[in-house]
């Protein structure tokens, strides 16, 4: 069904879909030159937020931010103690007793000793304005904006002030919900002088796509991009595709509500007092099922690795309408907390890749202190392919979604975590197609730790995070939390997959290995380049392992690799992966993956510059690439 008029402009963007395509020679050296070279060249950016000291616990963060940052604060929130935090705050910049929009400041003690303060740098420091209209009819201004047709209602309301090109004034901040979906919230700024309306936010973060995946999603588990809908018909999809499971942690209401999830906001849910919501999918219990299922699965991962990412009692409403219209998207609410799945063709509820990207969205609310725009945005729409990618432990997002949505050109997916997209070279502004500049670094950070490792780094660095942080900043935090996981033992795998993006600024004399794919299939053509202008005319030699540890090597080479030697005389062999570097301190060279080989196997590589007796003087941080079936 599609509505009988047309919808205002801006709920178009809401539901517009955009899939993505599928398709001298020394003694032996204790440890590679390069990770500390980069943490000289990464720290100076990172001035402006650290403040190396022992300073106690118990003093009040608004006074270190104001001391450190200047200004007055308001505490927003005292978040839980992490693997590397000691303690964390987030505060709210104020001016005259205002609060400034948007300008949040986190404080962390890390476990070091760390002090961290950081976040947006106010350029107010004037302001205009009074408050002449009040929250009543502000409010009634922001509601009136979006007509009979689209009743909202005030959240909440409160007086800020709004940076804006003609200068700072002060507003009246206006939150909407919408009784008729959990899927909208709308945040409006209405001058408090004049009525005028400034700004207008739509708070929902939404994943595009059509998608109904079990474990993960029926397509994936079958290999077979021909399934189809057919109606919700539960023939559609075979029995293979069905995995008995346990629902754990219920409360015995007789409803899908535990301690970590609950389907109490999806209209009619479903009652069973024996607890056995065994169906197919052609029902909504089914969705509500496979929900519940896969967000307290999740979280057990979580708990298991020591993190506080404990969201509980997560609300999902699988069968959300938009005033009574069905539509095809899926969405967190940061308002009401509410996960929402529309039910336009596939049930969106059904892909347990949405399901998980959603519950990123709310898992970055959570630990960062709040969701940003811009480049905030685009990272959580990052953090949720990535984490739907780690938990399925599969490149492609969605791919029962993208039997409808997807390119059309190989197999179907909404979305891959395995791109080449580079910062910022590659941005739109679109949240979901910036967003994957994240969620491949993320990815390839995965492939080099392991997924356990990789998310405990990953949610403790998003723990340090501010709503204002960027991708450099965040790119920047990433390192400082391996730094204190590791004492930096596991910097060479976090870091390059960041310089390879673009989100870390390459250290003077530092060679770097890059490759045109991420996943690789039997016949693709792998194109690698070396860059390392301080080494024209070198010889060079690329080592090939199966396993991302470090490794002592003897002569001729003299060095300690970042990455195994098991498949060093297949590199020695291969005369693509050595040569010389050109005048410029360049080298392109190709290879054809093999036929046969094994479906989600990781391969890693690494240069090494030479000198004329084959030593290694220099070498570059590891590369990931993994197999993938498409």
């Amino acid at each position: 069904m599609v509505p009988s008029r047309p919808l205002p402009l801006f709920v178009y963007a809401f539901l517009l879909l955009t899939p993505l395509a599928v398709g001298q020679q020394s003694s032996e050296v204790a440890a590679p030159v390069w990770p500390q070279t980069l943490v000289a060249e990464v720290a100076p950016l990172a001035t402006t937020m650290l403040h190396l000291a022992a300073w106690p616990l118990a003093e009040p963060p608004q006074r270190i931010a104001a001391r450190e940052l200047g200004g007055e604060f308001l505490q927003l929130s005292e978040q839980a103690p992490s693997l590397i935090n000691l303690r964390r705050t987030l505060l709210e910049r104020q001016l005259d007793g205002y609060p400034l929009c948007a300008e949040l400041v986190r404080v962390n003690w890390l476990v070091d000793g760390t002090l961290l303060v950081h976040g947006a740098t106010s350029k107010v420091h004037s302001w205009s304005g009074e408050d002449r209209i009040g929250a009543e009819y502000a409010a009634t201004l922001a509601q009136q904006i979006f007509t009979a047709d689209w009743p909202l209602t005030v959240h909440a309301s409160r007086l800020e002030i709004l940076q804006l090109v003609s200068g700072a004034r002060l507003c009246h901040r206006v939150d909407l919900l919408s009784p008729a979906s959990t899927a909208l919230s709308f945040r409006v700024w209405v001058d408090a002088e004049f009525g005028q309306v400034w700004q207008i936010t739509d708070r929902c973060t939404h994943s595009n796509g059509q998608a109904a995946v079990f474990m993960p999603n029926p397509v994936e588990t079958l290999n077979d991009p021909n399934l189809s809908d057919q109606q919700d018909s539960g023939s559609a999809v075979p029995a293979a595709a069905y995995f008995a499971v346990v629902l754990e942690d219920l409360d015995g209401s007789g409803y899908m509500t535990g301690t970590w999830a609950t389907t109490a906001a999806t209209p009619n849910h479903s009652f069973r007092a024996n607890l056995d919501f065994s169906h197919n999918r052609n029902g909504r219990i089914f969705e509500e099922a496979l929900s519940y299922y896969h967000v307290t699965t999740l979280q057990h991962h979580l708990q298991a690795l020591g993190l506080t990412a404990r969201r509980s009692a997560q609300p999902i409403n699988v069968a959300d309408r938009l005033f009574g219209f069905e539509y095809a998207n899926a969405s967190y609410n940061p308002s009401n907390g509410v996960i929402s799945f529309g039910t336009r063709g596939i049930d969106f509820a059904e892909d347990a890749d949405v399901v998980i990207h959603e519950y990123g969205h709310a898992i970055h609310d959570d630990v960062q202190g709040g969701l940003g725009n811009g480049e905030n945005g685009a990272m959580s729409e990052g953090y949720g392919d990535w984490l739907a990618a780690a938990h399925s432990d599969d490149a492609l997002v969605g791919e029962w979604v993208g039997v409808a949505i997807g390119s059309g050109g190989g197999f179907p997916a909404v979305r891959r975590v395995d791109g080449m997209k580079h910062y910022p070279d590659d941005q739109t502004g679109e949240v979901h197609d910036d967003g994957e500049i994240w969620a491949a670094t993320l990815w390839e950070i995965d492939l080099m730790l392991g997924h356990d490792s990789a998310m405990q780094l990953i949610l403790e660095a998003m723990a340090t995070m501010a709503p204002s942080s960027s991708m450099p900043n965040a790119a920047n935090l990433l390192v400082l939390a391996e730094a204190q996981l590791t004492n930096g033992v596991n910097l060479p795998y976090v870091a390059g997959p960041l310089l390879r993006t673009g989100l870390l600024d390459l250290p003077a004399g530092q060679p770097l290995l890059e490759a045109d794919h991420r996943g690789i299939r039997a016949g693709d053509v792998v194109t690698f380049r070396l860059t390392s202008p301080t080494h024209a005319g070198n010889n060079f030699l690329v080592v090939l392992s199966r396993n991302a540890v470090a490794t002592a090597i003897g002569a001729p080479f003299h060095t300690t690799l970042a990455i195994g030697s098991d498949l060093l005389g297949l590199s020695l062999s291969m005369p693509a992966l050595s040569g010389q570097l050109n005048a410029q301190g360049r080298a392109v060279f190709s290879l054809t993956v093999p036929a046969h080989l094994p479906w989600k196997t990781a391969y890693f590589a690494q240069a090494m510059i030479l000198d004329s007796g084959n030593a290694a003087i220099a070498q570059t941080p590891p590369l990931a690439l993994r197999a993938e079936r498409h």
